[in-house]
């Protein structure tokens, strides 16, 4: 048995750890990977809870063989593992054991994100630092795949690592789940508020239309075709008087359907309007205070979408401004 490991720095990942505290994913796939997330060691002890740079690891111990680990064993120098020494098979091997933790690693972020509400912009792989060894004690850098970031990128609120719902993060990844085209869509929009507006605004309507066409044609597939190919209605008449004939999967505790509050309703209309105005006419994008508002309510239709789409858990995203034009009897 070998031990591989792979660890990066994640930017802005939203989610505040105490000192010592450690997040702990471990997933049954082959070979078996856990995926540890925890805050960076720090000199300053009067800091004890950090919202930056967490340390991501993911680590495996896979059976790789007597020959191929008496081969790596003797390219072991100075704390390294000289890759130049290594048969072209070795290096192909060792590779797909690198790329299977950073695909764990990607599933992991990713989902922790979508799971946990954290609307950063989307994620972005930079560099990584790789190691081998022998006995899961000393570690030798494989230097093939250098140091590597994982930038995911600011989020719109912050989390206690104390409350990351660790099972539905593993569950999804396990079972190959994919944060939704709509949300990802959506985090490039929140990213571009500050810097391009307009951007920010024809992106996050894009992000509102992905979300309802892939909504409908979950729910109705014998229209997916249909809705992917006509041109869409007036996304407020979609709103208000088709959206509330789906037979979705969710409905509150008492048996009522869970409708979109009015609110939101407008202003993703008026999302559109504008979006419209943009691209057609040059109009001028609405002031930033305004665009959030209406981003902010994309964000929320989204997030019902998942309701209705049967994750329940997205429900405690949605924003309380949106949940107060809800009846008191919600859940």
């Amino acid at each position: 048995m070998a031990h591989f490991k792979l660890d990066a720095e994640l930017s802005e990942l939203g989610c505040s750890f105490d000192a010592g505290e450690e997040l702990e994913f471990r997933y049954k796939s082959s070979p078996p990977v856990v995926v540890s997330l925890k805050g960076p060691d720090r000199t300053d002890k009067a800091r004890s809870v950090s919202i930056v740079n967490p340390i991501c690891t993911a680590t495996s111990v896979v059976d790789i063989g007597p020959e191929l680990k008496q081969e790596l064993g003797s390219c072991l120098e100075n704390g390294n593992v000289t890759i130049s020494k290594l048969t072209p098979d070795t290096l192909k091997t060792i590779d797909a054991i690198f790329s299977h933790l950073r695909a764990v690693s990607r599933s992991t972020i990713i989902m922790f994100n979508w799971t946990h509400g954290l609307d950063g912009p989307p994620d972005r792989y930079g560099l990584r630092y790789a190691f081998y060894s022998e006995d899961g004690d000393k570690w030798f850098r494989y230097s093939q795949v250098r140091r590597v970031e994982i930038l995911v990128g600011e989020a719109t609120h912050i989390i206690f690592a104390r409350n990351a719902q660790i099972d539905e993060v593993v569950r999804k990844v396990e079972a190959g789940a994919e944060e939704p085209l709509a949300r990802q869509v959506f985090r490039e929009a929140w990213s571009q508020i500050g810097v391009n507006p307009r951007s920010a605004l024809v992106i996050g309507v894009s992000a509102a239309e992905v979300g309802l066409r892939g909504l409908i044609g979950t729910l109705i597939p014998d229209a997916k075709w249909l809705v992917q190919e006509i041109q869409t209605p007036p996304v407020g008449k979609v709103l208000r008087k088709f959206l509330p004939t789906l037979q979705v999967k969710a409905r509150w505790v008492d048996g009522r359907p869970i409708t979109l509050p009015l609110k939101i309703v407008k202003l993703v209309e008026k999302a559109f309007q504008l979006r419209n105005d943009v691209v057609h006419v040059g109009a001028s994008p609405p002031a930033r205070r305004e665009l959030a508002a209406m981003l902010r309510a994309i964000s929320d239709f989204l997030w019902i979408c998942d309701v209705y789409l049967g994750e329940r858990w997205a429900m405690k995203h949605v924003s309380l401004a949106t949940k107060k034009d809800w009846p008191s009897k919600s859940s």
